[in-house]
């Protein structure tokens, strides 16, 4: 490996360049830079000032929806808006002095890392505290997150792992000398630039183990990924470099069918391309779903059995020969085409210092008659259904939003669902506030039980 690593000059024009993020499909690399935000296209190192004001980022993740979120470690973290450059506070106050950030690989949720003695937060897209994780005493830099775990920089010389199922924290890998950033490489192993030696590790992920992948990497700082190539900053000399083979040289599959984020039948099919591959395999969660059929550079996954009724994250890994790809990712939701359900807003009102929103919920058979069903939505921002409202409800609260989601079913024959008789649900929401993002509910499916 040392000897087949490349690396290349991208831009020497960055100011003090720190932490940074890369957009593959756009070929474009976000780098914190002195109290700003940095654009660079990475095909001919052309750059351009996204955001200022920022404070002292150090650290830079994307959502892929237009947004970048970094943390000010003298301050509160910034949503910023990569078309117009406009940032706003993210998240609560007491995850304010962060150094580290992350964004989940379901891009769900985004991980704060407490500059002193952690601890790591989870929040949602909205900024709303999900879960915080205690950590061990001492100074944490960057974080990386994978289905299962965070990957944390402890004290500039060891990293932890942290499982994001149950809060236990373990040594990962340590003695090194001085670290700033991690990567990723979705191949269970995570790479990581030593500021002082000049080393480039590979840790295994699975057994911690490191192994020198090369040198020359004195004063590199952030460190991330377009899947087929390494980036890293060089903070005294404002250089950006790519180093090439040291990722997985396979492209990673595109997903064309479904869009991001579409309602699908549950028989849908998923549609790809990818460039140059022996098979592309599939998961749906932690389920293995197969290889799809392959057609020159065309592939193909026709479910089993027809997907669950909610929503689905596909990952899409190409393989070649004994390599293989990072995983590309689709979000859909499976939608019950019998039913439809209509809302609209009715009103909302302060009660005893918070705001109640009431909405009707409209649901429509297509044609067969239902007898046993299921409506849910997100719950935005500490929203809750309205206790008042579940005691007089006369189905049932399987969900009343406190952890992010609301269920309501019905298992009482008497309350059908007929083709042209639609059923009509009034729903209460208690509000900590009046917004306008309560004005609609978000992910509102609704499936036949029976």
């Amino acid at each position: 490996m040392p000897n087949t690593v490349e690396t290349t000059l991208v831009t020497d024009k960055l100011s003090r360049p720190t932490g940074l993020a890369v957009d593959a499909s756009a070929g474009i690399a976000y780098v914190c830079t002195s109290g700003s935000l940095t654009k660079v296209t990475l095909t001919n190192g052309a750059t351009a000032t996204v955001a200022t004001g920022l404070g002292d980022p150090h650290t830079v993740v994307l959502d892929g929806q237009g947004h970048a979120y970094t943390p000010d470690i003298g301050g509160r973290t910034g949503k910023v808006d990569l078309s117009t450059g406009k940032s706003e506070t993210f998240g609560p106050e007491e995850a304010s002095y962060a150094f580290g950030i992350a964004m989940a690989p379901a891009k769900d949720s985004v991980y704060v890392l407490h500059r002193s003695s952690g601890p790591l937060f989870q929040l949602d897209t909205t900024g709303k505290l999900v879960k915080k994780f205690d950590l061990p005493s001492g100074d944490y830099h960057s974080v990386a997150i994978d289905h299962a775990n965070a990957y944390v920089v402890r004290d500039f010389q060891a990293i932890l792992r942290v499982d994001l199922g149950t809060g236990k924290n373990t040594s990962l890998a340590d003695g090194f000398s001085t670290l700033y950033d991690l990567a990723l490489d979705g191949h269970e192993s995570l790479y990581v630039p030593d500021y002082d030696t000049g080393i480039l590790w590979r840790v295994n992920l699975t057994s911690g183990e490191k192994e020198q992948v090369t040198t020359g990497f004195q004063g590199c700082h952030g460190m991330g990924s377009d899947g087929k190539n390494a980036y890293v900053t060089r903070q005294s000399q404002g250089k950006l470099l790519r180093v090439s083979n040291v990722l997985s040289p396979v492209r990673p599959p595109t997903i064309t069918t479904p869009k991001e984020n579409d309602q699908v039948p549950a028989d849908q099919v998923i549609k790809g391309t990818v460039p140059d591959a022996d098979k592309v395999t599939l998961t749906d969660g932690a389920t293995d779903l197969g290889a799809a059929e392959l057609k020159g550079t065309d592939w193909t996954l026709k479910p089993k059995s027809t997907w669950a009724f909610g929503k689905h994250e596909v990952s899409a890994v190409a393989h070649k020969a004994t390599e293989q790809s990072l995983p590309t990712a689709v979000h859909f939701t499976v939608a019950d085409h019998n039913l439809k359900t209509d809302q609209k807003l009715n009103n909302h009102w302060q009660q005893n210092g918070k705001y109640i929103y009431s909405y009707d919920l409209t649901i429509h058979a297509e044609k067969d008659r239902v007898y046993e069903w299921t409506v849910s939505f997100d719950a935005r921002r500490g929203a809750v259904l309205d206790p008042a409202w579940v005691k007089e409800f006369w189905a049932k609260v399987d969900k009343d939003g406190s952890d992010g989601r609301v269920v309501l079913s019905n298992v009482d024959e008497k309350h059908t669902i007929d083709p042209d008789t639609p059923l009509t649900i009034r729903v209460r929401m208690l509000c900590p506030s009046e917004d306008a993002i309560y004005n609609q509910l978000d992910n509102l499916v609704t499936h036949q039980t029976k």
